[in-house]
């Protein structure tokens, strides 16, 4: 029974585990190629990108961005992603503005300079913002320290159990054979035959 629940909790542990390494992944893997995970947390371009959903954003040429394409950038610090609706060209690409407005919204953001452009969205996980912003709160952290310690906690014990038991198997098997070798008043037949042999030559 004791090795079924050791077994039981070692996939268990695993699947943590492995869940734990995708998610650090996909929120901070995800860097070493350029590419920058953000939360959406308005409904702004719903039903495009919905709210509490991931969007990973890749720097971008503005001479690459056409009307329709997803684009985000900053405002006075906040970060906004919402779609191109006019571009205003110009031979210098640096000094192309952007006209974006969100697909929810009845306003547009106004012209958008290059210089505030972080990048262009190019893929999506629904509900991964929900994790992303927990794991980042203090109780999110607390949670996880504390799912670390139990495991660990029960692992220790599980060890334990199974290497008490271990010790118990192995103490009775010495025992039987310590008891049907080394006995000095047990003999067999053909030792008291064998003796009657010897006292008549």
């Amino acid at each position: 029974m004791l090795k079924v629940i050791k077994k039981i909790f070692d996939v268990i542990t695993s699947l943590l585990v492995a869940a734990a390494v995708i998610l650090v992944v996909l929120l901070v893997g995800v860097r070493l190629f350029g590419i920058k995970p953000f939360t959406v947390l308005s409904g702004s371009m719903e039903p495009r990108y919905h709210v509490g959903s991931v969007i990973y954003v890749e720097e971008v040429d503005p001479r690459e961005l056409s009307v329709g394409d997803a684009l985000t950038f900053t405002i006075n610090g906040t970060i906004i992603t919402h779609e191109i609706i006019n571009i205003v060209d110009a031979q210098n690409p640096n000094d192309m503005l952007f006209e974006t407005q969100g697909l929810t919204n009845n306003v547009s953001d106004g012209n958008i300079p290059v210089s505030n452009i972080i990048g262009r969205p190019v893929y999506t996980i629904p509900y991964l913002g929900y994790v992303a912003e927990y794991v980042q709160k203090p109780a999110g952290l607390m949670g996880i320290a504390a799912v670390i310690v139990i495991l660990l906690l029960i692992s220790f014990i599980l060890d334990i159990l199974a290497g008490g038991k271990k010790d118990a198997v192995a103490s009775d098997n010495q025992c039987s054979i310590s008891d049907s070798q080394d006995d000095p008043d047990e003999s067999t037949d053909e030792d008291i035959k064998n003796n009657k042999e010897d006292k008549k030559q």
